[in-house]
């Protein structure tokens, strides 16, 4: 059996079957996640249920038949050195997350910050993550010298448009 998918327009599609249109559909909208086909004389739909999640609903005649969930799976976090300016990849391990400083097994005491997760081809040769790097408390006694030199500047925030209209925005000083 020859299965290929014919796009026309950035809208419209078939998939074929030995140059046969099994599957006929569209999206509404070229915008749009949504998709509607037809198949065995049915129509059917697939729909985002969320925007901020990867979530779809599929629905035949109106009635809901199934779902999906895209989830990224990672096999390696990119980090970063803030002293060396090095990026480097270790083997991802879900008990850390975005922003967490951490050691490597072949890095020594040098510590790296995790940016993000990411799938790559192999892993061979990949560190991997043996500890947190400790947190430092490296605040610095400020001098009254040092105060009269800074700038305040105040800054207003607001979480919405209607917030602002309604005065209900948060106000902070802050100094430079």
């Amino acid at each position: 059996m020859n299965y290929e998918v014919r796009i026309q327009k950035n809208k419209d599609f078939q998939i074929l079957e030995n140059n046969m249109p099994i599957v006929k559909g569209s999206k509404p909208k070229w915008y749009s996640s949504e998709i509607v086909f037809f198949l065995n004389n049915r129509t059917f739909q697939i729909k985002k249920k969320s925007f901020w999640k990867s979530v779809h609903e599929i629905t035949a005649s109106g009635k809901k038949v199934g779902g999906m969930i895209t989830q990224e799976t990672y096999n390696v976090w990119n980090l970063y050195n803030i002293e060396t300016n090095a990026i480097k990849q270790a083997i991802y391990d879900d008990t850390f997350s975005p922003g967490d400083g951490v050691r490597l097994s072949d890095s020594g005491t040098a510590c790296f910050t995790i940016i993000q997760g990411t799938t790559i081809l192999s892993t061979s040769g990949i560190p991997t993550i043996t500890i947190v790097c400790p947190n430092e408390d490296t605040t610095e006694e400020v001098t009254t010298e040092e105060i009269t030199t800074c700038k305040s500047i105040t800054l207003f925030r607001a979480s919405t448009a209607e917030a602002v209209c309604c005065n209900d925005i948060s106000v902070e000083t802050f100094y430079i």
